[in-house]
């Protein structure tokens, strides 16, 4: 498992971490078992080779990388800070070739075999990011694979930047690029979530041979975000039977301090860690869960530190109703427990939810105030710094 919060946790619109706090988002996920960890690209300010470096003491068994973009100055940056892993980007699409990098396939591959022959000079390990490889032809793709393979890398990760592919394609593609390939590197994915398809096409390139899935705590990243923590690491061993060193009882810590720490909020719906994913209240499914567990739950949530909750509502069955009183030793007739479930219902219809208004003006203020920096701002800073 490769872990992405720290650098695509602080590319989600308004959201920033203190030094501090992310010092213990490395310490927890360090802790919760996940084998690398992305810290950021050390390029970018000062205040983030600081952070970087702090990462490379506080290391113990994991192997924490940096994003290095397809710079001499920064793989040496790299090395210089006493990193042995980086993640190297390049465009894997000839949408990214052309229009972002204004540039040929054939100066994308010189520059591949320069950049990996420096990093290796170096003794590092290249990771290569394939950017946008998901919307990138097949044998663009497959060709930049076994060059990238041939010149030496460690690791090929094809990534789905902008969300827009099936599973079903992810899962050919990350075939086609393991023949490509033929054993000289080891494949990962790297999924976004701009369709709700990041989870799902994760674990189809694992299923495919890809064996390093990419995610970020509760799923945290740039637009709709990326493939979650919590749901890759409960889904690989639960449906594809694939063994990681997650532990996932530690997922809600994980998700608690991700969202105190982003002031982004996880819906009660998120499965695995939301409010909800273990809270049952309809009639039929509580009484099946009365007789076995399994028969609504295929995942325990004692497995992922959570606890199950029957929960009374509208939808509140009688037989969920006759076990509660038992529990104080009281026997009801049906016509009782009706008349019981009739009253219930009742009072849960004439509950207000005028509550709800005041709750959603203050959030959607709160993500007001977040989504970015002041426009207004920033033009006064302008008429600060810059001479007239």
């Amino acid at each position: 498992m490769l872990d992405n919060t720290l650098r695509e946790g602080e590319q989600m619109p308004g959201v920033w971490f203190s030094f501090e706090e992310k010092c213990a988002l490395f310490d927890a996920l360090q802790d919760a078992g996940v084998d690398a960890i992305d810290v950021g690209i050390p390029a970018t300010s000062e205040e983030d080779r600081r952070f970087c470096a702090e990462c490379m003491r506080r290391a113990g068994s994991i192997e924490p990388g940096v994003s290095i973009r397809a710079r001499r100055d920064e793989i040496l940056l790299a090395k210089e800070l006493g990193f042995r892993a980086i993640y190297l980007m390049f465009p894997f699409s000839e949408i990214h070739i052309e229009h972002k990098f204004a540039t040929t396939v054939g100066a994308i591959r010189d520059r591949c075999s320069d950049l990996v022959a420096y990093a290796r000079s170096l003794g590092l390990r290249v990771h290569l990011v394939a950017e946008d490889a998901s919307r990138g032809s097949v044998s663009l793709v497959c060709s930049l694979a076994a060059h990238a393979a041939q010149s030496g890398i460690e690791e090929l990760l094809l990534c789905d930047t902008v969300g827009a592919t099936l599973p079903v394609k992810f899962q050919a593609l990350v075939g086609e690029v393991g023949r490509a390939v033929a054993g000289r590197c080891r494949l990962g994915v790297h999924c976004h979530n701009d369709l709700g398809l990041a989870t799902a096409n994760t674990l189809a390139g694992i299923e495919a041979g890809a064996t390093t899935a990419s995610t970020t705590v509760n799923g945290m990243g740039e637009r709709a975000g990326n493939a979650s923590l919590h749901e890759v690491a409960t889904a690989l061993p639960l449906l594809l039977d694939v063994r990681h060193g997650v532990d996932l009882k530690q997922l809600p810590r994980l998700c608690a301090m991700a969202e105190q720490f982003s002031g982004v909020f996880c819906s009660p719906l998120t499965p695995v860690v939301g409010r909800n994913a273990f809270r049952h209240e309809s009639g039929i499914h509580v009484d099946g869960l009365l007789k076995e567990a399994r028969v609504y739950e295929e995942l325990q949530p004692e497995s992922v530190g959570r606890t199950r909750e029957l929960v009374l509502g509208k939808s509140t069955g009688t037989h969920y109703l006759r076990a509660l009183l038992r529990q104080r030793g009281i026997e009801a007739q049906d016509n009782d427990i009706e008349a019981l479930q009739g009253r219930l219902r009742q009072e849960i219809l004439a509950r207000d939810k005028s509550d709800t208004l005041p709750i959603h003006q203050v959030l959607e203020a709160h993500y007001q105030a977040r989504s970015g920096f002041s426009m207004q701002r920033f033009w006064e800073l302008v008429d600060e710094v810059l001479p007239t």
